[in-house]
């Protein structure tokens, strides 16, 4: 069953939660594409450049 629900928009990433009914922003930064991954979520901002979410 599914938790935690990964999104992006403009004014960052954010996790929302599906059994608590909450939203926490994990980052500032605006992705242009986004991996999940064994250790955490990598973040391919606008600009090209990678960054490493852990869990």
């Amino acid at each position: 069953m599914i938790q935690r629900c990964i999104i992006s928009i403009k004014k960052g990433v954010f996790a929302y939660s599906l059994q608590d009914r909450e939203t926490k922003k994990l980052s500032a930064i605006q992705a242009k594409d986004m991996t999940i991954t064994d250790n955490g979520i990598v973040i391919v901002d606008s600009k090209g450049k990678k960054h490493t979410l852990k869990k």
